[in-house]
């Protein structure tokens, strides 16, 4: 199974889980969003990401 995580300080995180483990397989820093991110979403062959915020 797979993870991402949008944390507060425009990082997103990417874990592969296998049973007990967790293993971070990415980290990437966004430029771009002034405030929180509310919403993180992967395309269907996990190709492309999308993020949005509350900022206009």
């Amino acid at each position: 199974a797979s993870l991402a995580l949008s944390l507060n300080n425009n990082l997103l995180e990417f874990y592969s889980i296998e049973s007990s483990e967790a293993t971070k397989t990415l980290a990437i820093e966004l430029q771009g969003h002034r405030s929180d991110v509310r919403s993180v979403t992967l395309s269907s062959d996990n190709s492309l990401l999308m993020s949005t915020s509350h900022n206009a």
